[in-house]
């Protein structure tokens, strides 16, 4: 949180070996290490992070450090502008969490949304954000208020015609009942 990325990395890096010597779950702190790589824009280093880290949910039964993985691998191939393999990413992640708390599908919908926004789709993008919103209200989500943040910054590069589309397509997803 204080922006020591380095530090964050090695005792991550320790704790990781620490919880494998004594059999504990590591999925999580393995998506820790990969999110770290990729903030560093070390993304070789990000994607075998993710890698390790969706092997270890798997082996672990560990839901929600599968859905990390999908959302920070979706996050990795945005970054890398290969939108093609960023939906595939995020859309695994809704896949995953169909069934389970609607919340869980937030951060899948905000990566669509900006799949959508990055291919001239502002429409879309203000129809998949105004679900996560609502999905995020519906739950009274506390992961809400960082999203928010990247809405606002989303906002501010948007040019005024693309934020009227966005904003239309939000106000349909909003107007929406669950599922529709």
């Amino acid at each position: 949180e204080r922006g020591e990325l380095a530090r964050a990395r090695e005792a991550l890096e320790e704790a990781v070996s620490l919880f494998e010597r004594h059999g504990h779950s590591v999925a999580t702190r393995l998506v820790d290490l990969g999110l770290i790589a990729l903030e560093l824009g070390d993304h070789d280093q990000a994607w075998e992070w993710l890698q390790r880290a969706l092997e270890a949910a798997d082996r672990e039964g560990d839901f929600l450090g599968a859905l990390g993985a999908f959302e920070a691998l979706g996050d990795l191939e945005f970054d890398r502008c290969d939108l093609a393999e960023a939906e595939r990413w995020y859309r695994r992640g809704i896949e995953a969490a169909t069934g389970f708390d609607p919340v869980n599908t937030v951060p899948f919908l905000v990566g669509l949304a900006h799949v959508a926004i990055r291919r001239g789709y502002f429409d879309e993008a203000g129809r998949l954000w105004g679900e996560a919103e609502r999905l995020a209200a519906d739950a009274d989500a506390t992961v809400w208020p960082a999203v928010s943040v990247r809405h606002d910054r989303l906002q501010e590069s948007l040019s005024p015609w693309a934020r009227r589309a966005f904003e239309h397509g939000r106000s349909l997803a909003s107007a929406a009942k669950p599922g529709s």
